[in-house]
């Protein structure tokens, strides 16, 4: 890892931490609507996503990069609307995604470990399973 990657990403926690995108009790009122301020940060984020895409790509036409970027187009199927559920639902229990799940445990909130170790495990399971599960 180099460093701006490490000040980079210590720099989105802290973005994270002191806008209280984190917050457990913030999560799970986003999630009754009563905080609507998060649902602005996840469509500005989306955002950012779907313009960074568009400027790669322009990019990428016009050659001033080498390397050829991949954009796979992730078919909805049954599988992809059970896995959405089932991270919202573990977004609601837990109050915390993969990104607040490390600003959580980084402010020392220590009941996110058992977080990531549902995680981890999941998606241990998951790569096990994944060839007997809806497509």
């Amino acid at each position: 890892m180099n460093l701006l990657q490490l000040l980079l990403g210590t720099l989105f926690g802290l973005l994270l931490f002191k806008g209280e995108l984190a917050s457990q009790p913030k999560i799970r009122a986003m999630f009754h609507f009563e905080e609507p301020d998060l649902f602005l940060v996840i469509a500005s984020a989306v955002v950012v996503g779907v313009l960074s895409l568009q400027i790669l790509k322009m990019i990428e036409r016009k050659g001033l990069v080498q390397k050829r970027f991949s954009y796979p187009q992730k078919e909805m199927t049954k599988g992809v609307m059970i896995g959405g559920f089932l991270f919202g639902v573990g977004w609601y229990i837990t109050g915390a995604c993969p990104g607040p799940m490390g600003v959580q445990i980084g402010a020392g909130a220590w009941p996110a470990l058992i977080t990531l170790s549902g995680a981890v495990a999941g998606t241990y399971i998951y790569a096990r399973l994944r060839h007997r599960l809806p497509h």
